[in-house]
């Protein structure tokens, strides 16, 4: 993917910050956009779109669960990546079933967020394929 566009929602603004710019500095090419809510990253995916999202579980209003379902059916071809500080089974097994493509703990961010963004990337590849070839997925 030639340039990817990474929403980051997270209610931390400094976390948040902290992501973008590692984000940036990271990934080349990556264009980071980043909401506080459920409800403006949806907002920012219908103006500008996004490839991956990576969303914190515990938001405001809508939480991250409650989102991913919503990114399901609003953009399909956006993949989700879960990002939480509570790793137990139940919650990442609530992440995966929303339709999350992967979770990520924020105590192991450091270790596990690139190889979950690489994955995210493809399968946001992989979506796209099929949307060509006649599938669901976003160009």
């Amino acid at each position: 993917m030639e340039n990817p566009v990474v929403l980051i929602v997270e209610d931390h603004v400094t976390l948040r910050a902290t992501l973008r710019d590692w984000l940036e500095n990271t990934v080349p090419g990556v264009s980071v956009l980043s909401a506080g809510s459920v409800e403006e990253a949806l907002e920012t995916v219908a103006q500008v779109g996004a490839d991956v999202v990576l969303m914190d579980i515990g938001l405001p209003g809508a939480n991250g669960i409650e989102g991913t379902r919503l990114f399901r059916v609003r953009a399909p071809g956006t993949v989700v990546v879960m990002l939480s500080i509570i790793d137990d089974r139940a919650h990442v097994a609530d992440a995966l079933d929303a339709g999350a493509v992967a979770f990520v703990s924020k105590r192991r961010m450091r270790h596990e967020l690139l190889p979950a963004l690489q994955a995210a990337l493809k399968e946001r590849l992989n979506r796209a394929g099929a949307h060509i070839d006649g599938g669901g997925g976003r160009p």
